[in-house]
């Protein structure tokens, strides 16, 4: 990372630890770069990932501990899938639908200070194509608010199996982190009010679920609900 911007290292051959099924002589050369991103194809020339058929580029940087940093693999033409590796050569975050779509995201503290390594690759077996590549610093704000829509996530397939109880404190505490980093008047809040007010009512809990519907509605201007029966 330097000057806040995460600094990629495009190499035939990486001086760092692969991952067991990822030769260092894989590394592959992207087709273009520009500051911030770099784009690249696959086909049938590119190495693939022993046993799994994907084909897969390598890309790499020098990552400090602590700092926040945001990588995003983005295609219009498949399903895209992103591992990041440490300096002690171990996947340690990976995934796959975290962008917008089928696009991949990784936002994450980095543990150790050293070289990391980005696997970029497919969800699917013998996907080829173009995508982009894209990198930058982000805040531990950031970093906070993803964690509040993973938990609301999760959150919302419990509701969905009727476990009210497990997914209620995963909720409070995305509306709580949400409060915390955007105030009241955001629609995150509204999102999660609107959730945590839609769990109550499944159990029949109208007179907690009101008040949060209100509260809800007035992030965005609108001051009167229908009570609920």
């Amino acid at each position: 990372m330097a000057g806040g911007v995460l600094a990629v290292v495009l190499a035939l051959g990486g001086s760092g630890v692969m991952p067991a099924e990822v030769g260092a002589e894989s590394v592959v050369r992207v087709a273009q770069v520009t500051p911030g991103q770099v784009t690249g194809r696959w086909d049938e020339n590119r190495a693939t990932l022993p046993e799994v058929g994907r084909y897969y580029a390598v890309h790499e940087f020098e990552g400090t501990a602590r700092e926040v940093v945001s990588i995003d693999l983005v295609s219009d033409e498949f399903d895209a899938y992103l591992f990041l590796v440490g300096p002690d050569g171990n996947v340690f975050v990976q995934d796959d639908d975290g962008g917008e779509g089928t696009n991949a995201r990784l936002m994450v503290e980095l543990p150790a200070t050293g070289q990391y390594q980005v696997i970029v690759t497919t969800y699917g077996a013998g996907e080829v194509e173009e995508y982009a590549l894209s990198w930058g610093s982000a805040s531990r704000a950031d970093l906070e608010l993803q964690r509040a829509g993973e938990l609301n996530q999760q959150a919302c397939q419990l509701f969905q199996q009727g476990l009210y109880n497990e997914a209620e404190p995963l909720l409070e505490e995305a509306l709580s982190i949400r409060r915390e980093q955007l105030g009241t008047d955001h629609p995150s809040i509204a999102t999660s009010l609107n959730n945590l007010a839609g769990l109550y009512q499944d159990q029949g809990k109208y007179g907690q679920a009101e008040p949060l519907y209100q509260r809800s509605l007035a992030c965005f201007g609108v001051k009167n609900l229908a009570r609920i029966r």
